[in-house]
């Protein structure tokens, strides 16, 4: 009798375990699979896997799990359906969440794009530079004018820049107090006209040069007819009106005599 009632115990034992396990064992059917890759782009601006982020899942509010990619940025998780919040965080680059849909006996993918948050290098400015100039010149033919020539420099690393003068009229020379320099620099065009210049405007242009890069300024060149100049004429001028004032002397006497007789 004891022994009967000992072998319903361990039945009865066996029986209630086996409905616990079952109990608290999870259904693998009632499960997904969320997959996907992180990726970043690194310093060179190269579009590379993440191996060493961590993607890490949220359910209201708490972790339920955290794994690290592979070497190829691919990483996998079993999750029980419903809507989760996934996270990809990676040293130097942005963290990134997403809100995903986790469906029972389905693989959702997710893949996530990281941003670098280490300033990417831009490659050094080429070397550039400006001419301007003060203004136009304005001279009678036989004279001389001067303009100011502005080199500047625009970006790189300066260079040694040649300055060249071009669009002079006939008879005309220019000279430059800077004919090559390293910008900013100035140099003074000079322009020396003769009596041979023509009367008229010209459009002349300062050419740089630095290697194959030209750059140019052009201003306005005015010629005017010069006034001619007679050095004799003076005292022949000074003369001449010394004798038409002493003729108009007498002949107011003489008109003032004239008309006192009775």
């Amino acid at each position: 009798m004891k022994k009967r009632g000992m072998s319903c115990f361990c039945v009865f034992v066996t029986l209630a375990s086996v409905v616990v396990l079952f109990a608290v064992l999870p259904d693998v059917h009632a499960a997904g699979v969320l997959v996907g890759q992180v990726v970043g782009c690194d310093i060179h601006n190269q579009l590379v896997p993440l191996g060493l982020a961590k993607v890490k899942v949220y359910a209201k509010g708490r972790i339920i799990q955290s794994v690290s990619p592979d070497f190829n940025g691919f990483y996998s998780m079993s999750l029980p359906s419903g809507i989760y919040v996934a996270t990809a965080e990676h040293t130097g680059f942005n963290t990134q969440s997403r809100v995903v849909e986790i469906l029972n006996g389905h693989s959702t993918r997710l893949d996530f794009y990281l941003e670098n948050t280490t300033p990417i290098p831009q490659p050094p400015a080429s070397f550039d530079f400006s001419l301007s100039n003060s203004g136009r010149i304005i001279v009678s033919s036989g004279e001389s004018g001067r303009t100011a020539i502005q080199v500047a420099l625009n970006s790189g690393s300066t260079q040694s820049v040649s300055l060249s003068v071009s669009g002079l009229p006939p008879g005309a020379s220019a000279s430059l107090s800077s004919p090559a320099g390293i910008p900013p620099f100035t140099s003074t065009c000079k322009i020396i006209t003769s009596s041979s210049t023509l009367a008229g405007s010209y459009t002349v242009t300062v050419i740089g040069t630095a290697g194959v890069l030209t750059r140019s300024t052009s201003f306005t060149l005015t010629v005017t007819l010069a006034i001619p100049e007679f050095p004799h004429i003076a005292p022949v001028l000074a003369t001449l009106i010394t004798l038409i004032s002493m003729f108009v002397r007498r002949t107011k006497r003489q008109v003032a005599g004239v008309c006192a007789r009775p």
